[in-house]
């Protein structure tokens, strides 16, 4: 079924009705009308018909001073999302920007990993301060994904997740996946695995399955063995990527050498992964250089300079970027 277009208020104060394609360049023109005319209404509507992937990929074409005004426009779900998709000094740029009620906001209700890859790049000071504003479980949390390595896979898995138990029945389990997640909190969620009272892994099942399960089976009978596919947390993330390759794996469990269930790594993961790899070596063999011989670094490179420079290799990633989210 087609959606519905997006609504907003014309000057006349009628609805018109638009369908918004995915491109930010369409809409920067209106949205920088609405900010100097400083018709926040008008802005907040025109924003709930943007993907938040396009926001974060034309975020800098917003002033910086206009994108704190967007930003604070933002359904509460929206700012998580193009927060998590921008560059680290956007990242950046907002939280120092921010008021810490708007900080702590963004921050408990990131991604567990995506928080953690945060906090890794941040300075001491910075990491103070969102410590003093977070949740204290979400800043725990935190702190334990902090103690893995940035080679290791448990520096890549997300802790949210829920555990069964071998004797729930087929429908207790989905009630407690109902209870326990709200919606849209785990948008990648494609296994759930079982765990004894010790929170050790014994097996794991895929929620296709417990979804079409008779409801009154118990998970004991429906669960299968994950031992091939589980990844220790201190694994190197190239070897977990190598597993998720060789089983075909949306998702894999991650444990400790206790066999404890730690978290979930999912395919997404991998794949943003295997793209910063790919981007990396791919800018250092083609590695670049400004006039004068001084080097460009492709993290901090703007676009202009990475297109000047090395376009031969930015579509070899464009084509990667297609291939992969093929397969997605």
């Amino acid at each position: 079924m087609m959606n519905k277009p997006n609504s907003a208020l014309n000057h006349n104060g009628h609805h018109r009705y638009i369908v918004r394609p995915n491109s930010f360049a369409l809409f920067l023109p209106e949205i920088k009308e609405f900010v100097i005319s400083k018709d926040f209404q008008q802005l907040k509507e025109l924003l709930k018909g943007i993907h938040s992937m396009d926001l974060a990929e034309g975020w800098t074409r917003l002033e910086p001073q206009d994108r704190i005004i967007v930003f604070r426009l933002l359904s509460a779900k929206k700012a998580v999302e193009v927060f998590e998709d921008l560059r680290f000094p956007e990242q950046s740029h907002l939280l120092n920007n921010l008021d810490n009620q708007e900080v702590a906001s963004v921050v408990n209700e990131m991604a567990s990993d995506d928080r953690a890859q945060l906090f890794k790049d941040l300075k001491p000071k910075v990491v103070k301060k969102l410590f003093a504003v977070m949740k204290k479980e979400e800043a725990e949390d935190v702190r334990n994904l902090l103690t893995f390595k940035e080679d290791m896979a448990g520096s890549i898995m997300t802790t949210e997740f829920v555990e069964l138990k071998k004797t729930m029945t087929a429908r207790q389990a989905l009630v407690h996946l109902q209870e326990t997640y709200k919606a849209g909190q785990v948008p990648n969620l494609y296994s759930v695995y079982v765990t004894d009272e010790s929170h050790k892994l014994i097996g794991g099942l895929s929620l296709q399955m417990l979804i079409a399960a008779p409801s009154d089976i118990l998970v004991k009978d429906i669960m299968s063995d994950v031992d091939t596919v589980k990844i220790d947390c201190h694994m190197l993330k190239e070897d977990a990527a190598a597993k998720f390759s060789k089983y075909d794996l949306l998702d894999a469990p991650v444990v400790d050498d206790e066999n404890r269930l730690l978290g979930i790594i999912t395919i997404d993961d991998v794949v943003d992964l295997i793209h910063k790899e790919a981007a990396k070596e791919l800018y250092e063999i083609g590695k670049m250089h400004a006039k004068g011989g001084e080097e460009i670094r492709y993290a901090t490179a703007t676009v202009g300079e990475l297109v000047r420079r090395r376009a031969g290799w930015l579509v070899v990633l464009l084509a990667f970027d297609f291939l992969t989210g093929t397969v997605l």
